[in-house]
């Protein structure tokens, strides 16, 4: 199984979750949701048997890089002040990152 790790559970990220868990059983895929607020994570997730939700703070340098290095793909939909740590992470790592930023 595929693991997806998206970052940001903000009104931008609705749409793209919704997509993902409703296709996660098609293609395999687990989705892990981080955020700062817990509960959004949890809302937008809700009982679905492929997603989970997790508290995920940007700035938490240990726990940027356990949940990237666990993944297969990042999907950042943070603010863009953040795409660059995540970014480097990913490289780091060899994990594919998406994102929706113009920068």
């Amino acid at each position: 199984m595929k693991k997806v790790l998206i970052l940001g559970a903000g009104l931008s990220s609705t749409s793209l979750i919704r997509y993902m868990l409703d296709n996660a059983h098609s293609y395999g895929w687990h989705i892990r949701l981080g955020d700062i607020s817990l509960d959004l994570a949890r809302k937008k997730i809700g009982n679905h048997p492929h997603g989970e939700a997790v508290f995920f703070n940007v700035d938490n340098v240990e726990q940027r890089e356990k949940e990237i290095m666990g993944s297969d793909l990042v999907i950042s939909m943070l603010p863009t002040r953040f795409h660059l740590a995540v970014a480097r992470e990913c490289l780091r790592f060899g994990v594919n990152m998406i994102t929706a930023s113009y920068v």
